[in-house]
C-alpha cells in the first residue's frame, strides 16, 4: 500500500505541475517499478500460491511444495523486473525490429497467463474469503467465480 500511496503522490504532483514527463529519469523509473514490483513481481508468486488453492492442488499434504513453485515464480518475475529495469535505465527498446519475435511472444503471453489469468483468479478467491463472503456454505459458489 505505501509503494502505491507514494507513486499516487508523485503522479498528482506531476498533474498539478502540468509536467510533462519523459520515460527517463529517477522520479519516473520509481513511479513506474515500485508498481512493478508489487504486482508482477510479488503478484506473480500469489498468483500461483491462490490459483492453486483454487483448483484444490494446494491443500494440507501439498502446502510446502506449492510455497516453493510459488516462491520459484516470484524469483523468476523479479529476475524479469530487474531485466525491464536495466532495459529501462539503458533506453533498450525489446520490441525493436532486430528482437526475436518468438521470444518476446512467450515473454509478453507467460506473464499475462499468470499475471492476469491466475492472478484474476487468485484475487478473487482471496477477496471472497477476506470480505467473508467465501464461507464453508459458499466455498464451492466463489470457487467456480474463480477459475
Amino acid at each position: 500500500g505505501f509503494i502505491f500511496f507514494i507513486r499516487y503522490l508523485l503522479q498528482i504532483r506531476d498533474f498539478i505541475d502540468h509536467a510533462n514527463v519523459k520515460n527517463t529519469g529517477t522520479k519516473r523509473l520509481v513511479q513506474i517499478f515500485a508498481a512493478k514490483l508489487v504486482l508482477e513481481v510479488f503478484g506473480g508468486g500469489g498468483a500461483i500460491w491462490g490459483f492453486s488453492e483454487v483448483l484444490t492442488l494446494r491443500n494440507s499434504n501439498t502446502q510446502e511444495e506449492w510455497r516453493k513453485i510459488a516462491a520459484t515464480f516470484g524469483a523468476i518475475f523479479f529476475l524479469r523486473w530487474c531485466l525491464q529495469i536495466a532495459d529501462f535505465v539503458t533506453g533498450n527498446d525489446p520490441n525493436h525490429k532486430g528482437s526475436n519475435k518468438a521470444v518476446r511472444l512467450f515473454q509478453i503471453f507467460s506473464a499475462k497467463l499468470v499475471l492476469e489469468v491466475f492472478g484474476g483468479g487468485g484475487a478473487i478467491w482471496g477477496a471472497s474469503e477476506a470480505l467473508t463472503l467465501r464461507v464453508p456454505d459458499t466455498q464451492e459458489y466463489f470457487r467456480g467465480f474463480a477459475q
